[in-house]
């Protein structure tokens, strides 16, 4: 292939089918490096959140934190969009620590 690009000639027959073949097999090849790619970027979204510092907070400053964003807002208890709400629906940790934080209810 390298003397088809220095000399600007077309390849033809054989070499043609050659490099044909040869691409296909390059866009393959790259289709499934592509798919790979995907199921690692995935995992490695998942190591990430895993591993997010925000994981290693206490409940107690969790509660704390909870209570800044309760007096920083003004919410209706029967509007699903206060703080309280929003926290409380983010994991089980966050569940717990703001149904046990009486100060955000």
């Amino acid at each position: 292939m390298q003397s088809f690009l220095s000399t600007g000639t077309f390849p033809s027959g054989k070499d043609f089918q050659r490099a044909l073949k040869a691409k296909e097999k390059l866009v393959e090849y790259l289709a499934h490096l592509d798919a790979e790619k995907k199921v690692m970027e995935e995992a490695l979204a998942i190591y990430k959140r895993v591993l997010s510092p925000v994981r290693r907070l206490p409940p107690e400053l969790l509660m704390e934190i909870f209570s800044w964003t309760r007096n920083s807002q003004s919410y209706h208890v029967h509007r699903m969009k206060g703080s309280p709400w929003v926290v409380s629906h983010v994991c089980k940790t966050w569940r717990a620590a703001a149904l046990s934080c009486p100060e955000l209810w």
